[in-house]
């Protein structure tokens, strides 16, 4: 059995994993039934079945507009098991000044860098100086993912280790369903996006057509469409319907 997927390790990593986020409902339902979860996810870890879970987006408009994908507390637990490991590994071959999702580093301490820096070329402040803020659009998803885990691979060794990136970074998003009643895709001249600002939409922002649904929340608007299917059944649930969310999701 490889260390990292042991029942203390687990154990370990989901105590660090519910530090911020034990108040939210999915890390409240994983806490009711722990034991079974976590023997469960052990097992899922050691037979190599684990899947990740679906993630929930939602989008943010400040400070900009963003699409955020949350993942379930599940899937948490284990991006800290992978954490975990590789930060020892690649923590010694980043350089000083890069501060993004590093302990002992983050936004204070970049900012308090910079400062530091200013005060430096400007001879305290007494002569004009510059920095320049740059945002790279779209960044997470442009990342090539099978450049990133040849990156990884190079590096690790462990074989637990490496099937568990390739499988984190490989998330696969078919068999999500969801629907809507045909009156109001009539009602409203629905659209099934392929382009976005005249280019075509990429396979990581719903290729080949996403849902574009206007007055609902985001559940609906569904991506990666292959297959269209013309039902009598009204009370059809979807994925997130079938686990509790409105069938309607009108936004209010």
């Amino acid at each position: 059995m490889a260390p990292v997927f042991s029942l203390e390790n687990i154990h370990r990593q989901y105590l660090y994993c519910r530090r911020r986020k034990r108040n939210t409902i999915n890390a409240l339902r994983f806490e009711y039934h722990l034991e079974e979860n976590l023997l469960k996810l052990q097992e899922a870890l050691q037979r190599k079945t684990y899947e990740p879970s679906r993630s929930v987006c939602f989008v943010v408009t400040r400070p900009k507009l963003r699409e955020i994908f949350a993942a379930d507390f599940r899937d948490r637990v284990v991006h800290h098991i992978l954490v975990d490991y590789l930060e020892k590994v690649w923590e010694p071959c980043f350089i000083h000044d890069s501060y993004a999702c590093r302990r002992g580093k983050g936004t204070h301490r970049a900012v308090k860098r910079l400062q530091s820096f200013m005060r430096k070329v400007s001879h305290n402040h007494t002569r004009r100086a510059y920095f320049m803020q740059l945002d790279i659009r779209g960044f997470f998803f442009s990342i090539h993912k099978e450049i990133l885990y040849e990156i990884i691979a190079k590096r690790i060794k462990n074989e637990a280790i490496l099937w568990l990136a390739r499988t984190v970074i490989f998330h696969a998003y078919d068999g999500y369903t969801t629907s809507l009643p045909l009156d109001y895709i009539v009602e409203q001249d629905i659209l099934m996006a392929y382009r976005m600002n005249d280019v075509d939409l990429p396979p990581e922002r719903g290729a080949p057509f996403q849902l574009v649904a206007e007055s609902r929340l985001g559940y609906k608007w569904i991506k990666w469409i292959t297959e269209i299917e013309l039902s009598d059944d009204v009370d059809y649930k979807g994925f997130w319907e079938s686990r509790g969310f409105s069938n309607d999701a009108y936004v209010e």
